[in-house]
């Protein structure tokens, strides 16, 4: 944010790029300034710690108004969300892979039938079950079906160092593990007698054979929902164990915040190891999006082209900013580069909507738009309790869209440390 703040013939003026600076904003700094420099003149020469900044008006509303939001919490699971919105939207698709997808339907019955396979091997609420898969439906099933099991899901990206995964598996004490053969020789500990290890595409057969009913496990909003773990920058990666009620309630603020009216496309790019991940793949599923899975293809296997294969398939779809500027070829080794696109995405995502398509909250790095020059802003003027006076006229900067940026939602999933903390 570029503020100036300019003494011009007796009076103040505050200005300000309104592409970056809302105008009822500029009005509450204004104030803020108004009332400091009241209280300087008089009171003498207090203590800067001494002066009001706020004043009582917008005291109350930083403290009481703004933190006022008390929503309504249903009492319920991830799982049953999905399963929901399986009964209300059977035939919409549910899940894009490459060339592959499910619907809400198959999703549901798939889950299903690896649930029942999971829980004859003991798994139950407040289990914990590793789930070892690369990217696409098979890991999309099998964190639905460790919830419908009554399990938590332990993200194992096989991308992942070896030692980093063994750590994670011992100490979180999985009893099953989930993953697929082109993975198997990257997972520590599979021959650990204590682990039983789940292989996909080898055991397809003997999951195909479980029921494709709802296992119904009796499910508390209060128990684990999944683990994962932190990126041990400080130590050893710490697991943090996570309830459905706190992921549902997560959910809850990100309706406030997400604009969720069907029909709708959400491209999913965070690995299961990152919790952005729980709003990309488990919220979009509970309110009924398409979910566009990516796959980070190894960069020594290629110049990247294929990655983008999904928006030249589909050139009609509006894509909009995401964290995916992070994670795509383009971005790397560009420095301060990558940042740039960053922000010229965003900039992009607020342009009216013309297409008929519905809006998909997705990206790729293809979708740069025009840059900082497509947006500017017009003069507007206002003024303040004399004798300070604000006027409010443009700075040329770079803008961004305010509308467009994420904020944070007001409400948050609390959570628990794994380990030793955690009672069985």
């Amino acid at each position: 944010m570029v503020v100036e703040l300019c003494h011009r013939d007796g009076t103040w003026e505050i200005r300000h790029d309104e592409a970056l600076v809302a105008a009822e904003d500029a009005d509450l700094l204004a104030a803020c300034i108004s009332t400091v420099l009241d209280a300087v003149a008089d009171g003498g020469d207090p203590p800067a710690a001494q002066v009001d900044l706020l004043g009582p008006t917008l005291r109350h509303q930083v403290l009481v108004d703004w933190n006022d939001t008390e929503a309504p919490l249903p009492s319920t699971t991830v799982h049953e969300l999905i399963e929901a919105r399986a009964d209300l939207t059977p035939d919409v698709t549910a899940v894009v892979f490459e060339d592959a997808s499910i619907t809400y339907a198959e999703l549901d019955e798939r889950a299903n039938r690896l649930a029942h396979h999971l829980i004859d091997l003991g798994t139950g609420p407040d289990s914990l079950v590793g789930v070892h898969v690369s990217r696409g439906i098979d890991l999309v099933v099998a964190a639905v079906a460790v919830h419908k099991a009554g399990g938590a899901y332990v993200p194992l990206d096989p991308v992942y160092p070896a030692n980093r995964l063994e750590h994670m598996i011992s100490d979180s004490g999985c009893a099953v593990v989930i993953t697929e053969s082109p993975q198997l020789s990257t997972l520590p500990l599979r021959d650990d007698p204590r682990i039983t290890v789940v292989v996909l595409d080898t055991d397809a057969a003997r999951i195909a054979d479980r029921p494709s009913t709802r296992p119904g496990v009796a499910v508390d909003p209060a128990n684990l929902a999944y683990c994962i773990y932190t990126s041990g920058s400080t130590g050893l990666p710490k697991g943090v164990l996570v309830e459905h009620r706190n992921v549902v309630n997560f959910f809850v603020g990100m309706d406030e915040r997400v604009p969720h009216d069907l029909p709708a496309t959400w491209f999913a790019v965070t690995s299961l190891s990152f919790d952005i991940s729980v709003l990309e793949l488990l919220y979009t599923l509970t309110r009924g999006f398409s979910v566009v899975v990516y796959l980070d293809r190894d960069r020594a296997d290629g110049d990247g082209d294929e990655d983008r294969s999904f928006v030249e398939q589909h050139p009609e779809v509006p894509i909009d900013f995401s964290l995916f500027y992070f994670s795509g070829d383009a971005a790397e080794g560009a420095g301060r580069d990558k940042y740039r696109l960053l922000l010229e995405g965003a900039n992009s995502c607020c342009a009216p909507r013309t297409s008929r398509t519905p809006s998909r909250r997705c990206s790729t790095a293809s979708s740069r738009s025009s840059g900082s020059g497509a947006a500017r802003p017009s003069p507007s003027t206002a003024r303040l309790p004399t004798p300070w006076r604000s006027r409010r006229s443009p700075v040329p900067c770079s803008p961004s869209c305010r509308r467009g940026s994420p904020r944070r939602a007001t409400r948050r999933p609390t959570s628990r440390p794994a380990g030793s903390a955690r009672t069985s």
